[in-house]
């Protein structure tokens, strides 16, 4: 993983931080600095925390039910409220910082107000408080924190297979989220809850 320390006119001078710094993995996959200043980093192998001088690294524990869902992290968003959410190859999570505790959301086949895919791509959040999250073969979701239920949100796009697999969201500075889905756009009206194409 590589920072810029200093910024010049014309180049950006990087320090590479490695695994022998505390870094769990070579494989960065995204990166998001909270409101209390630590860098969050998500690798092919734990969710790193960096304060600057050290790494605390967030792992999977198989018997214990308050850690991470998966080591492979795919995307990290800090709410509204200071919780960190994390999408990972299996499963959303959200993360307290007072508390230390992680809190999964899996999907369930027989739950219809579960999350529709454990692959998670994209996090969001918009000005009511809905968490927004893009998925890998389920489209998009939204979640109410008021219900703790998800709601999948329909489309009116040809392909579905293609629009099913989200690559990356977000809020613009009118309240419109946008979703980028393989090669196509598409933009949702949060009040209606459609997916609409855009040409």
């Amino acid at each position: 993983m590589y920072f810029s320390s200093v910024i010049a006119e014309d180049r950006l001078d990087f320090d590479k931080i490695k695994i022998e710094d505390g870094l769990s993995h070579i494989s960065v996959l995204d990166i998001m600095q909270d409101s209390k200043g630590f860098i969050w980093v998500g690798t092919q192998y734990g969710l790193n925390r960096y304060d600057g001088y050290s790494f605390e690294v967030f792992n999977f524990g198989v018997d214990n039910q308050e850690s991470i869902s998966s080591d492979f992290i795919l995307s990290i968003f800090e709410d509204s409220k200071g919780l960190i959410w994390v999408g990972t190859s299996n499963g959303l999570n959200s993360y307290n910082p007072t508390t230390r505790k992680f809190k999964r959301y899996l999907h369930e086949e027989s739950d219809q107000s579960s999350i529709s895919n454990d692959h998670i791509t994209s996090i969001t959040e918009d000005s009511f408080g809905f968490i927004w999250i893009g998925t890998a073969g389920g489209g998009v979701n939204r979640f109410n924190k008021q219900t703790n239920n998800f709601d999948k949100i329909q489309n009116n796009f040809e392909n579905q297979h293609q629009a099913s697999f989200i690559t990356a969201l977000l809020i613009d500075t009118n309240q419109q989220l946008w979703v980028a889905s393989g090669n196509a756009r598409l933009r949702p009206s949060i009040e209606n809850g459609g997916i609409f194409k855009v040409n």
